[in-house]
């Protein structure tokens, strides 16, 4: 799969908690990885540098 249809999937998924409402911004949301890829920071969700999910 391409570059473009992973960050597709990525941004979908981290726009989930967004969009019923339950977090104004994707990385307000404590599961997800946004924080990791927005900000190069680490939250509870735990993101490996090869971009796997540990």
């Amino acid at each position: 799969m391409s570059d473009l249809w992973n960050d597709f999937k990525v941004n979908y998924i981290h726009n989930n908690p967004v969009k019923k409402n339950l977090v104004a911004e994707d990385h307000l949301w404590e599961y997800s990885s946004a924080k990791f890829y927005r900000f190069d920071v680490e939250g509870t969700v735990k993101v490996t540098n090869a971009g796997a999910i540990v």
